[in-house]
């Protein structure tokens, strides 16, 4: 009987065989692969609990202010908390802070683009008389675009006159306003520049930048530029000094045939003083158009252009007035014109608004400001100083620059809405930017930062777009801290009707964009409280994988079971008909089945030992 067992064996060595080994090769692979997976969810549990956990664990907003691309595809644009309509006010700001599961609640109150100082540029007087037109330029990384119009001046000779020269602005830039034996010296458009509300204490905490000069008082210095506009309430405001404004400006000099005799024959026919109290600007309008269209008909001499680039120069709200020779060589200037009546004249913009593909976002331009193109709705509020000083709400007076730069790495781990922007770039690695105005596709870091005590004025009773939170006493993202987290979330859900997000683990996802006039374009965008999907997802994941691993081996065997079953029942028929009993056919069978059964009963304990991953 037993013989006969381990010949039927034999006769089906090859088969016998093959189920042998590929029982041990389900056993020990699958044993690695559930060691792996096990050893994988250890590490990322580790990973999760020391860097999942941001700058912030809550991100409060007011209700209604997640943008379409937000509510379909979760994810934000880097710097999202630029654009917004306020919705918190300060007192529930302040019932917040007050919480005791709280650690940080640092609120954001973003208010729009906001001018500074602006300056004259100047540059040396050209030899021979000369038309001198000078352009404004700024560029997003791919076109440069002239920025406002063009300001054109003749310069003629007239000798013993201050510097040799008397000049005649074309009449429609006489709001640049001039004195005689000035240098050439151009305006420096207006720059607008986001400005963000925050309270300097609390960012502190949260960033680890110092923002203590908001607190100071202003100097006798900084008073005294406000002082044309009594009633309006002075803002200080902190100025970065890290971004790289795009300016520049192009000369151009045409050299005319006209000497200082012509000159003086003109003044002489016009009734003009040839003395120092006598100089053309002071011709009405007429006889302006009349002598610069005489002059325009002069062939040129020559003519030659320049190119400055002023980006190093010009930062935003506060720069030292410069002057520019013909190498491109910079210097103090001591003679300049400035103003910063204009702060109180702000725009305003609204998120761009996606067109969500299957791939990809698309951008279309909306408009332009100063032949610039946009891409976001903008709105003007307020109106400069210098119409009605008694009408101006508030002045800004930048007090102090600061810089964000050496606090990048930490900044970048969750999506503070402010200080860190990744660069945008092109398929050939082009950096795209911003703009010298608002409006751009690209959401711009703050540029300016006040007390946001200070932001009712701008923006009303309810100024705060956000708050970050940090929740006191969690050290390491884990269950604990999340049940911390979601404990202070039901509270926050007590106090107001908010939309709150957990964030943790804020990951970076890379977005697509086409827009027009520049095309395909590439951004890291943020996904919001990544580290919770991660969780889910990794626990479903193991779990689906273990089971699948089981299965196929529990079906293998199944297999193998069943086709023996068929096989065996003829043999069994045949033994039957000799004269076998059951008794000795079933123990036949058993003595061939015991390699299987032995290997089926290793299976059970390697099913128990290692059962899917939880």
């Amino acid at each position: 009987m037993i013989k006969y067992a381990w010949t039927s064996v034999k006769n089906n060595k090859s088969s016998s065989t093959l189920f042998i080994i590929a029982m041990i090769a389900i056993l020990t692979v699958s044993t690695i692969s559930l060691h792996s997976i096990k050893d994988i969810q250890a590490q990322v549990d580790d990973d999760i609990k020391q860097f999942a956990r941001g700058s912030y664990d809550i991100l409060v907003r007011a209700k209604d202010s997640q943008t379409p691309v937000e509510k379909t595809l979760g994810v934000v644009e880097e710097n999202y908390l630029g654009a917004g309509n306020g919705g918190i006010t300060i007192e529930m700001w302040k019932k917040i802070q007050s919480m005791e599961e709280i650690e940080i609640a640092a609120p954001v109150a973003s208010l729009g683009y906001f001018t500074g100082f602006s300056r004259t540029v100047d540059f040396p007087f050209p030899e021979p008389s000369s038309l001198l037109s000078a352009s404004f330029i700024t560029s997003d990384g791919i076109h440069e675009y002239q920025w406002g119009d063009k300001k054109e001046t003749f310069y003629l000779k007239q000798d013993g006159y201050f510097d040799g020269f008397d000049f005649l602005k074309d009449f429609s830039h006489l709001k640049d306003g001039s004195v005689s034996g000035e240098k050439p010296s151009f305006m420096i458009p207006q720059t607008f520049h986001l400005v963000m509300g925050i309270d300097f204490e609390q960012e502190r905490k949260l960033t680890g930048i110092p923002f203590n000069e908001l607190n100071r008082e202003l100097t006798p210095d900084e008073q005294m530029f406000m002082s044309f506009a009594e009633k309006a309430a002075i803002i200080k405001v902190l100025y970065l000094k890290d971004p790289k404004i795009p300016v520049k400006i192009n000369i151009n000099i045409q050299n005319i045939p006209w000497e200082t005799k012509d000159t003086l024959a003109l003044k002489e026919k016009l009734g003009i003083s040839t003395s120092y109290d006598g100089m053309l600007e002071s011709v009405d309008d007429e006889a302006r158009k009349s002598i610069i269209e005489h002059l325009s008909n002069l062939e040129p001499i020559s003519n030659t252009s320049y190119t400055f680039d002023l980006s190093n120069q010009v930062t935003p709200f506060y720069f030292e007035p410069f002057s520019v020779d013909y190498n491109g060589n910079i210097s103090p200037s001591e003679n300049y014109a400035t103003s910063i009546s204009e702060s109180s004249q702000f725009y305003s913009t609204s998120p761009v608004e996606y067109q969500i593909k299957k791939d990809y976002l698309a951008v279309e331009q909306v408009g332009e400001q100063d032949h610039v193109p946009t891409y976001r709705e903008i709105k003007k509020h307020g109106q400069p100083g210098y119409y009605n000083t008694t009408a101006v709400p508030f002045l800004f007076v930048p007090i102090n620059a600061f810089s964000a730069k050496e606090y990048e790495k930490s900044l970048a781990a969750s999506p503070l809405g402010i200080y860190h922007q990744a660069p945008t770039t092109t398929k050939d690695g082009t950096v795209v930017h911003e703009t010298a105005v608002p409006g751009s596709f690209i959401s711009s870091p703050a540029h300016g930062l006040i007390d946001i005590n200070d932001t009712v004025h701008i923006k009303g009773e309810k100024p705060i777009d956000a708050i970050r939170i940090k929740v006191a006493g969690i050290h390491q993202y884990d269950e604990e801290a999340e049940k911390k987290i979601l404990h202070v979330v039901e509270q926050l859900h007590k106090l107001g009707d908010f939309h709150i997000d957990i964030v943790a683990g804020a990951s970076p996802k890379t977005i697509q964009l086409d827009v027009e006039g520049i095309g395909m374009v590439t951004q890291q965008w943020t996904s919001l409280g990544a580290a919770a999907k991660i969780t889910d997802g990794r626990n479903l994941s193991n779990m689906l994988i273990s089971g699948l691993f089981i299965l196929v081996g529990f079906i293998y065997i199944l297999n193998r079971i069943f086709f023996w079953k068929n096989t065996r029942k003829n043999e069994t028929k045949i033994l039957t008909d000799i004269g076998w009993s059951d008794r000795h056919i079933n123990t036949s069978v058993q003595t061939f089945a015991m390699p299987a059964t032995w290997l089926s009963s290793a299976l059970h304990i390697f099913i128990t030992e290692f059962s899917p991953v939880n």
